[in-house]
């Protein structure tokens, strides 16, 4: 008789007996790569939390409902008449509670209630806790943390909408410390998001910083215009309809600008637009679309496209130093000039461009003037459309602006580009701090095995 054989396989895994209460693939193989101390259930430390609010309790007590909490762990309400249209069954969430969204709890959509109650809907369970012995903050962060969201999606349930349901989130094992660790391990975090927060302000702030000294130096002082009242009977000289919903503050804007320290000047007349048919010779071609654009950083990400399969929209192909002004609801600022990298992509046709010419003009100078008062401004004028407000080619050829010689060109953009690099310095130093407040706090929790 042959000994009994352990035979190692590749493949197969197995799960024990006792511990085989689904017939979830993920459920039963996901092992965690992290290990922590003192593990104590969540249902522990959660009480469930069901106090059934009619809607006119809920008109009664100003509540408002839930619309959704977002991947990083925000919360959002509806307009408070909208208990008005609402169907369904309405719960409680009591200052001090839990609640978390069965579908996207595994994305972080978890949410900590220390302030007005609030309703939701029976897709939002909520939970009560001791807080003596659990911090909520605590608690939020580390439900939302890598390991965590990792192991909630292994709970999921069904197909499509998955969802986690309540008794499997509260089956969750947690890291609990003493309530001083809590703390300040909670303190720690948010001291570096403060850090963060205030640089990302500082950088923000920037934007208004950009737009003064631009107005400064062109000497262009635009007045704030009181409303008009209505009911009553106003002219207007005949050259300064631009359209035929006038307005005072549209006069007074030309008027600011005609007084700027430089001559006024239509785009179409001193810089190069251009338009080059993509000619589709090659396979494929990396797309340029509006919603690839920063504001601030210009083209971030495009897309493969085949040349069969390519959108209408691409239509020209771009250069080196050209600047793309995006006429689709312009007042977004979806300008950039082309770097390198993106020279010979194809853009959407919803983009206008002017070419590189150095002899003549400054494209970064222009660039930040068009995203200035004096460039949005104009956009909000001649802007057409409902759905999709754009202004036309003849629009923007048409739009006026103080323009210095190329020299003085080139020394308010080398300044403005200072002041650029500033910004995007401190907005990297912000999401550094965030990235490293949440990589102490799960550095302090999480270990990971050694092998």
């Amino acid at each position: 008789m042959q000994n009994n054989i352990a035979i190692p396989y590749s493949f197969l895994q197995f799960v024990e007996f006792t511990k085989f209460n689904t017939w979830d693939v993920h459920k039963n193989t996901y092992v965690s790569e992290y290990q922590f101390e003192n593990p104590v259930l969540l249902s522990e430390m959660l009480s469930l939390f069901r106090e059934s609010v009619s809607h006119q309790k809920v008109k009664e007590n100003d509540l408002r409902i839930i619309s959704k909490i977002d991947f990083s762990g925000n919360l959002y309400l509806r307009e408070k008449n909208d208990i008005d249209s609402y169907k369904g069954n309405l719960f409680l969430v009591p200052q001090n509670s839990i609640i978390y969204s069965k579908i996207n709890v595994r994305h972080g959509c978890i949410f900590l209630n220390n302030s007005t109650p609030f309703v939701v809907s029976n897709e939002y369970p909520c939970f009560i806790f001791d807080t003596e012995n659990v911090d909520g903050d605590y608690l939020i962060l580390l439900l939302r943390s890598i390991p965590f969201k990792k192991q909630i999606d292994s709970l999921k349930v069904g197909i499509g909408k998955a969802r986690v349901k309540i008794e499997e989130f509260l089956s969750l094992q947690i890291p609990l410390p003493s309530l001083e660790i809590q703390k300040s391990l909670v303190e720690a975090y948010q001291n570096r998001i403060n850090q963060a927060d205030k640089l990302e302000q500082e950088a923000t702030n920037l934007d208004e910083q950009i737009d003064t000294f631009i107005l400064e130096e062109l000497g262009v002082n635009l007045r704030e215009v009181k409303k008009r009242k209505s009911g009553k009977l106003y002219f207007a000289e005949f050259n300064e309809l631009f359209n035929w919903v006038h307005s005072a503050d549209e006069a007074t804007f030309f008027e600011d600008l005609q007084d700027a320290k430089y001559p006024v000047t239509e785009l179409g007349l001193e810089f190069d637009f251009i338009s080059r048919p993509w000619k589709k010779k090659e396979e494929s071609k990396e797309y340029i679309e509006l919603g690839g654009i920063d504001p601030n950083f210009g083209v971030m990400k495009t897309k493969t496209v085949y040349t069969k399969k390519a959108p209408s929209r691409a239509t020209q192909t771009v250069k080196t130093g050209d600047l793309i002004i995006g006429t689709t609801r312009p007042y977004l600022k979806k300008f950039a000039i082309i770097q390198d990298k993106n020279n010979g992509d194809v853009a959407s046709s919803g983009f206008s461009i002017i070419q590189e010419n150095k002899e003549k003009y400054n494209l970064y100078f222009l660039n930040e003037v068009l995203k200035s008062p004096i460039g949005i401004k104009q956009f909000e004028i001649k802007m057409t459309g409902a759905l999709y407000p754009a202004i036309t080619q003849a629009d923007l050829l048409a739009l006026k602006i103080p323009l210095p010689s190329i020299d003085v060109q080139n020394i308010i953009a080398d300044n403005i580009q200072q002041m650029k690099n500033d910004q995007k310095n401190k907005f990297q130093q912000a999401q550094q701090l965030k990235k490293q407040a949440l990589s102490d706090f799960e550095n302090a929790i999480f270990k990971k095995p050694t092998r």
